[in-house]
């Protein structure tokens, strides 16, 4: 899939959540939560040495997001808005758990009731190439689009920010 085409694909998906044109991360955490119908328990861990930021564990109670304590806050967030993006996707995870088993040091520390995992170690997957992606269209929405107002803004305060906002002006190339 082209990049246009994964970024709308992205949007769409998101679009399910009926998050409001600006969102917090709390407020993605519940919207997701409330698409699944399971908590999300968000734990920052170290994870310096492991090749990895963070990591999505699938239980059957609950989606878990460990995610890099030792790095700045924005990318935190970028990773968390990453790993929330398989969970919107509906991923089921990198490794299946045969992979795990076959693997005897991971597979003594394994909690036997997860039923799957997810981490990156590259972006050659397209489940990775699309956690990526939505990532970023997360992060566009909660921070970098904040001068924008929405296409078709509902609320009073999107309404009246939609009609004082000055218009981007497009770069020349």
């Amino acid at each position: 899939m082209d990049e246009k085409s994964l970024r709308a694909y992205c949007e769409e998906r998101l679009g399910l959540l009926h998050l409001p044109h600006r969102f917090t991360h709390d407020q993605l955490i519940s919207a997701a939560e409330d698409f699944i119908g399971l908590p999300i328990v968000r734990t920052p861990k170290d994870m310096r040495g492991q090749g990895v930021y963070g990591k999505r564990t699938r239980h059957p109670d609950r989606e878990e997001i460990e995610y890099e304590e030792n790095t700045s806050p924005l990318h935190q967030l970028q990773i968390i808005a990453h790993e929330i993006a398989h969970i919107i996707l509906g991923h089921k995870g990198l490794e299946e758990l045969a992979a795990v088993q076959s693997d005897e040091e991971l597979a003594a520390q394994m909690d036997w009731s997860v039923i799957g995992i997810s981490h990156r170690t590259s972006y050659d997957t397209d489940e990775e190439q699309e956690a990526e992606m939505m990532g970023t269209v997360i992060r566009n929405r909660v921070y970098r689009n904040r001068e924008l107002p929405p296409l078709q803004p509902s609320a009073a305060d999107e309404r009246w920010e939609a009609a004082f906002t000055r218009p981007i002006k497009e770069r020349r190339t």
